[in-house]
């Protein structure tokens, strides 16, 4: 029903999709799963036509795929994350609407949108306008209006985030009957759980590409509910396999043709003390896998960059973490540079919401005390990249240890750039109690970099942005905003404003404005900072959610009451959306949005006092 063959999308240099083969049968549930930025909106995209690609062939219904081919699209229904109606219209209206974008006839369609009314269990909402409806209704609305037309097959984009169970359920339930009329279905999730309870076959999707695929059942038995530890390569003696069949966990073993296979309890460790005792017998192998116990671990573990799929089939440790673990001599810098690179990514890439950052750090830290420092430059790069992630966490502990490593390196021997010396100096800065010291800090930084170029200009306006924070907290108001001023010139000039640094400088330079009384100057930055997250980003992240409750309390401070509540609402439903799952950070964020109103109250009467005296 769906062909998709060797399918390459890049942009500039990135790879999107690197040759990417996907086959999706009729009658299907096809699951498409994977962490952000895995590929898999832009597989949707260019499926629809919507994206033109570099390389490859896409199929549906036989046909080939093209932008003009409406024969094809109109025998296909779009549901996407993002709820997609409007608000002038009412529930009977917005499903006619998108039905007859498909179906002309006047009577067929009035019959397509009550079988839609009652399938999305609608029928006390006809004439209830999008705003009056509550989240788990709305989404329902939103997937009515893609349906409606009965498509031949269905994409459904994490159509039950944020939605309250008795609503989850029934949208589960909705997409099954769909399936069962005839509709094939492609669902992306990032619950794990839903995916088992409807898809039929799933597909899991990392760096563009299909890394894992299967029924559920052949991927349960991929991931047992116990752990399966396989080594490749291995010569063992009878009592050396009875040695192994002792450990402790180990419930069934199987060795043949030199290949070791071992099924354990759910117990934690296992791998470890195999291959402690395989290196305390002295006894060589090759490649070792382990298989996962659930879904949850193996998506959890794609996003941290760790597996990778072998050519049997099975979910397996990362080789260059294999080779930390198990190799002879100590591991170098050289022979892991993808798993430096993986680790680099996340911390680049990934937010605070990440719930895996302590594992994250202590593989960090393991990396310092074992990996052989055979390429210093890649080495500092790896350390400085970790540093400021760490710092999102207030992780003093692994940031004092990287500082302490960057020292041993730039201070003591002839490594290092300008620029490395200079972020030494900047995240001695950063641990720095003392406003006074860390000023001194930034400032001899700052002093290291004799010329700013388009290298060097990302840590040139970093630095700047750093010491007018100092500044501003030394009570400096004047030199803060030079500094802050000077930070925010060099990402405009160096076309740097889309990179995650922008917001910090950008929040952190509309705070000092509201406190030098320029709340309009403050307002107009923001609102820059907005447009740069959409454009760049997208309108519905923790970004833009950030940017908005800055905005809300600008407008607070101003006065302007009506605006703020405004700035405020589409700051919460960001939030809600993302933290769906976890209800005491929205609690939180609503506690902290509520506080502002009597602070707002309290600087805008001091304002006015300072005006009248």
């Amino acid at each position: 029903m769906i062909h998709i063959e060797n399918l390459v999308k890049r942009y500039g240099d990135l790879v999107a999709l690197n040759h990417l083969n996907l086959d999706i049968k009729e009658g299907e549930i096809f699951g498409l799963l994977g962490p952000n930025g895995s590929g898999k909106t832009t597989a949707i995209n260019c499926l629809l036509s919507l994206l033109k690609y570099d390389k490859g062939e896409i199929y549906i219904f036989g046909q080939k795929m093209t932008p003009d081919n409406y024969e094809v699209k109109q025998q296909i229904g779009i549901v996407l994350q993002n709820v997609a109606v409007f608000d002038e219209l009412t529930v009977s209206e917005n499903i006619d609407y998108f039905c007859g974008l498909y179906i002309h006839d006047k009577n067929r369609r009035r019959e397509l949108v009550e079988e839609a009314i009652q399938f999305a269990g609608l029928e006390d909402y006809r004439k209830t306008r999008p705003q009056k409806l509550s989240g788990g209704l709305l989404r329902r609305l939103n997937i009515a209006c893609g349906i409606a037309h009965k498509p031949r097959l269905i994409i459904l984009d994490e159509p039950t985030v944020a939605v309250d169970p008795q609503s989850r359920n029934k949208i589960l339930e909705g997409i099954q009957e769909l399936n069962r009329q005839g509709s094939t279905i492609i669902y992306t999730s990032h619950y794990m759980e839903e995916v088992e309870q409807i898809c039929t076959r799933i597909a899991i999707m990392d760096h563009g590409r299909v890394i894992a695929s299967g029924t559920t059942e052949e991927l349960k038995k991929m991931i047992k509910t116990g752990e399966t530890i396989t080594v490749e390569a291995l010569l063992l003696t009878e009592k050396q396999l009875q040695d192994i069949r002792n450990l402790p966990h180990v419930f069934d073993v199987h060795y043949e043709d030199q290949i070791l296979t071992l099924r354990c309890t759910g117990a934690q460790h296992n791998l470890i003390r195999l291959l402690n005792y395989l290196q305390n017998q002295d006894i060589s192998f090759g490649q070792v896998s382990s298989e996962l116990p659930t879904l949850n671990d193996v998506n959890d573990l794609i996003e941290t960059g760790f597996v990778q799929s072998s050519l049997r089939h099975t979910i397996s440790l990362h080789p260059m973490i294999q080779e930390i673990a198990v190799s002879e001599t100590a591991p170098s810098v050289t022979s892991c540079h993808t798993l430096l690179d993986s680790l680099r990514k996340i911390c680049l890439m990934h937010g605070i919401e990440v719930s895996y950052y302590k594992k994250l750090f202590q593989t960090v830290e393991n990396i310092m005390l074992f990996i052989e420092k055979d390429d210093i430059p890649q080495y500092l790069l790896f350390l400085e990249d970790v540093f400021p992630y760490m710092e999102k966490y207030h992780y003093q502990k692994g940031m004092k240890k990287i500082i302490q490593e960057l020292q041993h390196f730039i201070k003591a021997s002839t490594y290092g750039t300008a620029s490395d010396r200079a972020l030494l100096l900047d995240y001695q800065a950063t641990l720095e109690p003392k406003t006074e010291k860390a000023i001194k800090l930034e400032k001899e930084a700052l002093a290291q970099i004799k010329e700013t170029t388009k290298e060097n200009a990302h840590l040139v306006s970093n630095l700047h942005s750093n010491l007018g924070g100092l500044y501003r907290i030394n009570g400096q108001l004047d030199l803060a905003k030079r500094h802050m001023k000077m930070g925010i010139s060099l990402l405009q000039q160096y076309q740097l404003l889309y990179t995650n640094d922008s917001i910090p400088q950008i929040n952190n330079y509309a705070v000092l404005l509201i406190e030098i009384q320029e709340p309009d100057l403050a307002l107009s930055a923001l609102q820059k900072l907005a447009q740069i997250i959409k454009e760049y980003n997208s309108n519905h992240c923790l970004d833009y959610a950030q940017v908005q409750e800055s905005l809300g309390s600008i407008c607070l401070i101003t006065a302007n009451i009506s605006q703020a509540k405004t700035h405020f609402k589409k700051a919460l439903k960001i939030y809600e959306d993302i933290w769906a799952d976890e209800p005491e950070l929205i609690e939180e964020k609503y506690q902290a949005i509520q506080e502002l109103y009597p602070q707002a109250g309290i600087a805008l009467a001091k304002s006015i006092l300072l005006t009248k005296h």
